[in-house]
């Protein structure tokens, strides 16, 4: 065994050479997996504390980085104090945390209890309400599977996510968007206007104690829509737009917004580039994980032709209806996480197709 005089590392072979720890370990890695796939994230192991020469080197591989923090808040950590921020900041360079802790933590370096991760869902929920400060990430070994408990613990964790309503996104995503975070400049334009450039993959702005506002897409650039959660107010950005523009305006019962133009209310896929002549004719890119679904506010009452292409190929169409505040639910099967276009028209008035 020795000691590497650069790094003071120990090394049985060859001294530690973040050359090899990086680009040769990104090579390697690639000549493993299936034809087309490329490593799109770097993620640490062991203590996950690197030094500002390891982040560094991930980046000029073009790599986010991700892992460490260790996120806890349940009955054994039950405090907000538990909960890690988004990243650390290690001399220049900046270590983005992954959302939660992995297994490894939940069964105490794995000595037990080996059903710990069970413990997730209770801070999955304690950090959604009374206010949203994570997202949900299921972060385990191949490991788990050695025993049944912790096998069974990572399987109800999974049912648990598919028994929520969630926007899946890879984690080399997440990554991208926790660093874009730090260099979005927000810039305040007049009265209740906003632009939101320099972004880079973070595409959602919320405004806290939101009860008395609502997005005015009138006045908007680059909104796809708004939806609500907890009190606060969620805006969609599109990510085709770089610099968007984002306007508020006093609140009313009236669903219906005096642009005129459809209105993005969720999505489980990422929408983007969305383009319309009036509510009765738009279109939009998406991509994602799963079945598509996706609610917007159009044309109330009013039934809607969508056809879906990949390409030049149609690979889903049917007919969807508004109801009377113009709500219109979209779902369609999986195409394999392709971008797909979608483009909906108007067919008729819904009381008259039903006729």
């Amino acid at each position: 065994m020795a000691v590497s005089e650069q790094t003071g590392r120990a090394y049985t072979r060859h001294p530690f050479d973040l050359g090899i720890e990086v680009e040769r370990a990104v090579q390697h890695t690639e000549k493993l997996a299936p034809p087309g796939k490329r490593v799109m994230v770097y993620q640490w192991s062991g203590n996950t504390r690197p030094f500002e020469a390891a982040i560094l080197r991930t980046r000029r591989a073009g790599l986010p980085n991700i892992n460490g923090g260790d996120t806890r808040f349940d009955a054994e950590f039950p405090s907000i104090a538990y909960v890690a921020p988004i990243s650390r900041m290690v001399g220049k360079e900046r270590q983005i945390y992954a959302v939660g802790a992995n297994e490894i933590i939940y069964t105490n370096s794995w000595t037990g209890p080996y059903f710990g991760f069970r413990n997730l869902e209770q801070t999955v929920r304690n950090t959604e309400e009374p206010r949203r400060l994570k997202g949900f990430n299921i972060n385990y070994h191949v490991y788990s599977a050695e025993r049944q408990a912790s096998l069974d613990a990572v399987k109800a964790m999974l049912d648990l996510a598919r028994s929520m309503r969630l926007a899946p996104i890879a984690t080399s995503h997440y990554a991208r968007i926790a660093d874009s975070f730090f260099a979005t400049e927000v810039r305040k334009l007049g009265p209740h206007l906003w632009s939101v450039g320099n972004r880079g993959h973070l595409n959602t702005v919320r405004f806290d104690k939101a009860e008395p506002i609502a997005v005015d897409l009138a006045r908007s650039e680059g909104v796809l829509g708004a939806t609500r959660y907890a009190g606060s107010l969620y805006a969609a950005l599109d990510p085709a737009v770089p610099t968007a523009i984002v306007a508020v305006r006093p609140r009313t019962d009236n669903h219906a917004d005096p642009a005129g133009q459809p209105m993005l209310i969720d999505a489980r896929w990422t929408v983007r580039e969305l383009s319309w002549s009036s509510l009765c004719h738009f279109a939009y890119r998406a991509s994602g994980f799963g079945r598509g679904e996706f609610t917007w506010r159009a044309a109330p009452s009013t039934l809607y032709d969508v056809r879906v292409r990949q390409g030049t190929a149609l690979v889903w169409n049917g007919d969807v209806s508004t109801d009377a505040d113009g709500k219109l639910e979209l779902l369609f099967p999986n195409t394999r996480r392709d971008t797909v276009q979608v483009e909906l028209a108007c067919r008729a008035p819904h009381n008259e197709a039903s006729n």
